[in-house]
Order: structure tokens, then sequence, then C-alpha cells
């Protein structure tokens, strides 16, 4: 799949705390290596809400024409609704105005994302389409060490997330006496599907661009967009008889601002992801109690006083939603066991 048959998607956020010299600096090094992949007239730049970034957006749009001479799509929402709503925008519009695109790249806007790692990634999209005739895939630029960029708390509640999400699908797929393909994962142990570089074939980003809104519609509530924005294209694009594709990607030692959880409790915040994906894919309570304890014990956080605190309320949270409340007197699941 040539890449001048792909586009870009670029979400743009940054808190107005963030320094605006840092915010350009960020920005820049999203965008500035790209146009050697894939033309400036085949991206969509999109700010959600955060009216203090408009300047930032079009000084992004000029300098990428005063390179190259072509001018980004630039879609400016007033409203912010989080990552996920900003995505599902760029898609519309991206599928509306580029008809000739085969593939739609998600590249986050603070520059953790490369360019140079755009070309592996995109092969294997048309690798993996071309060896199981799927037109339905979706491909995830993954993480060797999360920890690094994200800090072991976030890093330890995304490999909760992911496990969770895996034993969920699996549950589903099993009910339509089917199995979850996981070939193009295997390879590399457990999944990183909360990584954000994504790149969806037109059939996946047509997906991901009906599915979300309906998704988020049934939830009733407007956080899917924030806390479900790569679980949420996972689960409908493999529950819709898609496959779900690994390459490894380069990632930044740490990241000098983000805006991912905007000062919510991230235990709260994976709980809502966990009871969505859980709902979604019709596991029961019991069975989904048992899939959380299972990927709870796996996580180091539990061998930590706050990490055991933060994995007790990722819990709790959970039960709530399941209207399964902890009985009284029991320890929680991710409570320190004894061991031959």
């Amino acid at each position: 799949m040539p890449l001048t048959h792909t586009a870009i998607v670029m979400p743009l956020y940054f808190d107005e705390a963030t320094d605006p010299a840092l915010r350009r600096e960020l920005m820049a090094a999203a965008a500035d290596e790209l146009p050697a992949y894939v033309p400036p007239e085949r991206w969509v730049l999109v700010r959600d809400g955060a009216p203090w970034m408009h300047a930032d957006v079009e000084w992004l749009a000029q300098r990428i024409e005063g390179a190259t001479g072509q001018a980004p799509l630039r879609l400016e929402a007033e409203e912010n609704t989080g990552k996920g709503g900003a995505v599902v925008r760029g898609l519309r519009h991206g599928l509306e105005r580029l008809s000739s695109a085969e593939a739609f790249t998600i590249i986050d806007g603070d520059g953790d994302h490369s360019a140079h790692d755009l070309p592996e990634l995109a092969r294997l999209l048309a690798t993996v389409m071309e060896a199981t005739g799927n037109p339905l895939v979706n491909v995830v630029g993954r993480r060797l060490d999360r920890h690094g960029c994200l800090g072991l708390f976030r890093g330890e509640l995304e490999g909760v997330t992911n496990r969770i999400a895996f034993a969920a699908l699996r549950y589903a797929l099993a009910r339509r006496g089917q199995a979850l393909d996981e070939t193009w994962v295997a390879p590399f142990g457990e999944a990183d599907m909360e990584a954000g570089y994504r790149l969806y074939s037109r059939a996946a980003a047509e997906c991901v661009a009906s599915e979300y809104p309906r998704a988020v519609r049934e939830w009733g509530e407007s956080d899917l967009y924030r806390w479900g924005v790569e679980v949420v294209p996972t689960l409908e694009i493999a529950l819709a008889g898609g496959v779900y594709a690994e390459g490894l990607r380069s990632t930044q030692e740490s990241q000098e601002a983000t805006a991912y959880l905007g000062g919510a409790d991230p235990a709260h915040a994976y709980a809502l992801e966990i009871r969505w994906m859980l709902g979604r894919t019709g596991v029961p309570s019991e069975a989904g109690l048992l899939m959380l304890q299972d990927a709870v014990l796996r996580s180091s956080l539990r061998h930590l006083p706050e990490g055991l605190d933060c994995l007790v309320r990722l819990e709790d949270a959970v039960r709530e939603g399941l209207e399964a409340p902890r009985p009284a007197g029991q320890s929680p699941l991710a409570s320190p066991r004894r061991r031959l």
C-alpha cells in the first residue's frame, strides 16, 4: 500500500497552562518529518476545542504549507470532546474529502509518534490485508516499554486494561463459535492495545467513524470519547470481524506534556474503560470479576502500598458499574496472596 494512498489524522489539544512555546515545539516535532512520507494535502488537523490553540494550529498549517507548498485540511471544533471525538471528526472529514485514501493514520500532535515508523507500519497493514483477504484491519504501533513514556502507574493500568480487553474479546467471539485471531500479535507477547499510533484500513476507519459514536450514545456518557479512545475502536473493529495487528515503533522516554488524564483519577478513568468493555462484549459480572482478578494479580502495582490502593479503587469502580459490590470483609482482588 503506497504511502501516497495513506491519509493522516492529527488531533491537537494542549492544556491552556502548557507553555505556548512548548506547544509549538511539540507540534512541530509531530509534523515536520511527515511530508517526506505523506503529502500534507492528505492530512487532517483537528483542534479539539481549546480556543487558545487556534493560533497554534494556524501557525502549524502555515509552517507546513511554507515548507511544502501544500496546505493540510483543518477542522476546528469549539467544544472539547476528548481525543476520541477529535479522531471521529477527523476520520469522517477525511473519508468524505479524501476519496482515494486507502488507509488513515492517527498521529498524536505531541511529538511522541515518529514519522519514520510509518513506512513499516503501512507495509504491515498491506501485508495483513493481503494475507487475510480481510479489508477490515487495525494496525497499532506498539511500544516496547510503556513505562518509560507513561510512568509506572499509567503503564501498569494500561497493562490491566489490555489483558481484560483480550479476555473479553475471546469470550465474545467464543460465544459466536469464533476464535480471536492473534497471529499478528503473538510475536510480542502481551498486546499494547492502548497505544495511540494507529493505522486503519479505509473499511476500519469507516467502522470507527460510525461505531464509536454509537457506542458513546449507548453508553450514555461522553467520557467514553476521553477514556476509550484506543479501546473502543479496537473492540468495535474486532467485533465487526476485523483483524488486529501490531508492529514495533519508537517512542519517547518521557512526555514533556500530555493532556490524556487531565487531572482525573486514573483508577476511575481506566475502570470506565473496563466497565464498557465488559458490557460491550456481554461478559457476565462473575466472569468479568475473574478477568479483572487475573489482570490485577499480574500487575506490579500490587506490591506498592500506593499501587495497591489504586488497584483497589479500580476494582471498586468496576464493581460499581457491574452492580457487584465487594462483600463486607472480603479482601480486594489484588491483595497479596501466600505462595508456595
